[in-house]
């Protein structure tokens, strides 16, 4: 997935932290765009 570095895809920990932190941003950091 291009919304996720490559390194979320080392461990299991590192893509928990990388999804947590992706959802998290959602409001202030990211914005979903359905266009």
């Amino acid at each position: 997935y291009t919304w996720l570095p490559l390194s979320a895809y080392l461990s299991f920990e590192r893509l928990h932290e990388e999804v947590h932190r992706l959802l998290g941003g959602y409001g202030t950091d990211h914005a979903i765009n359905f266009e």
